[in-house]
């Protein structure tokens, strides 16, 4: 290989890194990641070429972050073993890759393989019984053209689809789905502000702070992001669909927090273009057997599917993603979906062609969240077809128990709200930062503000610092008793919770104090017979026993 056509394919090559095309990770942690840089999608191109002669290319080239070029095969070996990269791909003369590709193929690090094959004779037909070798080329636009084919392949079929198997028993329903919808819910109601979106740059330019492309496209968002063009950013190959589903994918709430205008936008566009009748469309996916044993054992329940939900009208197309990019640890899986948008209250879906940057695929994107009757799961030809019914949010009761939680965590769409709900959920670092950015929000006289230091005053306490979750009940307890009625049952709320935390703080006699305070309003309030007066009676109780005093301890319980 000459050093001019070295340097050109390199040139274009680590182009086509920087842009993300070489795909998403398989197999990712269903944990949150604990870092911001777990959200820098990090691609490594790997080039084993026995002639090629690093010191004579362009220098340039080398100032692109994770670009490796090697002459020496066992050189080549180590450094594949050692990274901690997401996503390699190498690039591999033909006389080399009969040595290096048994090696190395296994490697979860390993996503693709090419043979760069110069003098025009054809490999050994070896080389194609191993998965990860897309093909032999010769010239090398040929190769750059295969690459580009297969960069939205790989991100669309291979990435990690998160879903929920929705359990209803006589019992209740599961958690875990149903503070996600309500999250959806309350995250598309907040109102768009200025504020929020430089907190969203600021957080982006943070996680991308190493990355000049990436770093272009956030002041390209800056300067014209609106919310009407929320889809063409989200189907561009930029930070907006990387963080988004890996957010999604890993219940990220603080990242969905920061994209909550994104995500509205998305589903006011969606709603704008929903289709007026019913469609059939596929999904490609790569699975792992387990996944699909959990899909067979939960035939005729509902699921949930937890992100943005890309789909195509052509079922050819999406065969021809699973043609392109099984292996030996993931099935290949077809997801046939029915969805009727005369089916009320459904979240909406919508043919985005003409928003997409690759028109071609005939895209209908659902909205995250969307709810479905699992059918039917068989295998035909190799391939597991999955058959899904778009489904109501009204079904099996969802309606019910969708509006119960609502009431306990407020109706209104805003931080406070949200803050509830987290808290609720036990993300707790979540919800502290959504109620002191409503507390920044709101003016000092403002209704919510009592509200947000007594939620603050519960997660302080859960959290075991009892001293702040004090102050933040007497804020609370302040603003309160100089706003409400004298025997508003918010203000024995705060009362009782005060008590609360002196007894965690070993001063029964203050916990006395408050929680014959917090009877005394409830008994205003509710009358002898209302569950609030019996807790206060168990809490009194409690403080007698703990000072020994069985006989006052007695009458109370």
């Amino acid at each position: 290989m000459n050093m001019s056509d070295a340097t050109h394919l390199l040139k274009r090559i680590t182009d086509l890194v920087h842009d993300g095309i070489m795909g998403n990770s398989v197999g990712e942690s269903s944990l949150p990641s604990s870092t911001l840089t777990g959200y820098v999608e990090r691609f490594s191109l790997v080039w084993l070429d026995a002639a090629i002669n690093t010191s004579s290319i362009d220098r340039t080239l080398f100032l692109v972050t994770n670009t490796q070029t090697f002459e020496r095969t066992d050189e080549c070996v180590e450094h594949i073993r050692r990274s901690n990269h997401d996503c390699i791909t190498l690039i591999v003369t033909a006389e080399l890759g009969s040595t290096i590709i048994p090696l190395i193929h296994h490697l979860r690090q390993i996503r693709a393989i090419y043979l760069y094959n110069s003098d025009g004779e054809n490999c050994e037909e070896w080389a194609f019984n191993y998965m990860k070798v897309k093909r032999e080329v010769i010239q090398l636009d040929d190769l750059m053209a295969q690459m580009i084919a297969e960069r939205w392949i790989r991100v669309k079929a291979d990435e990690p689809l998160p879903i929920t198997i929705v359990e209803i028993s006589s019992t209740g329903i599961d958690g875990g789905f149903l503070h996600l919808q309500l999250l959806l819910d309350i995250l598309v109601g907040i109102d768009s502000t200025s504020s929020g979106k430089k907190e969203l740059l600021d957080f982006c330019r943070t996680v991308y702070k190493d990355d000049p492309l990436e770093l272009d496209r956030l002041r390209e968002f800056e300067r014209d992001y609106d919310g009407g063009g929320a889809l063409q950013w989200y189907t561009r190959e930029s930070f907006v669909y990387r963080m988004l589903n890996k957010a999604f994918r890993t219940c990220d709430v603080d990242v969905l927090i920061h994209f909550r205008s994104v995500i509205r936008d998305i589903k006011c566009q969606l709603s704008k273009e929903q289709l007026s009748s019913p469609i059939r469309v596929y999904r490609a996916q790569l699975m792992s057997q387990e996944e699909i044993d959990t899909l067979k054992r939960s035939v005729n329940e509902l699921i949930s599917i937890n992100s943005f939900f890309s789909s195509s009208i052509d079922r050819t197309y999406a065969l021809f993603l699973l043609d392109s990019g099984a292996s030996a640890s993931l099935k290949r899986v077809l997801f046939e979906i029915e969805a009727d948008p005369l089916l009320r209250n459904t979240k909406p879906f919508a043919n985005i062609s003409s928003y997409s940057s690759f028109p071609d695929e005939a895209e209908v994107l659902f909205m995250a969240g969307c709810i479905f009757r699992l059918v039917s799961v068989q295998e035909q030809n190799g391939i597991n077809i999955v058959q899904l019914i778009l489904c109501s949010e009204e079904e099996n009761y969802l309606k019910e128990l969708f509006k119960h939680v609502r009431q306990e965590i407020g109706e209104m769409n805003n931080l406070y709200t949200l803050g509830s709900l987290l808290f609720k959920s036990g993300k707790i670092h979540a919800a502290k930062k959504c109620l002191l950015q409503r507390l920044n929000e709101l003016p000092d006289e403002h209704t919510d503000v009592a509200q947000c230091y007594h939620m603050l005053g519960n997660i302080m306490h859960e959290c075991g610092e009892d001293d702040e979750s004090r102050r933040m009940y007497n804020k609370a307890l302040e603003i309160n008793e100089r706003t409400l009625p004298p025997n508003d049952p918010v203000i024995g709320n705060n009362h009782n919770n005060l008590g609360i935390v002196y007894m965690a703080k070993k001063d029964p006699k203050q916990a006395l104090l408050h929680y014959e305070k917090a009877l005394q309003i409830y008994k205003l309030a509710y009358g002898e017979e209302h569950e609030r007066i019996t807790i206060s009676l168990d809490n009194i109780g409690i403080v007698y026993e703990d000072e020994k005093k069985y006989d006052e301890a007695i009458i109370c319980f």
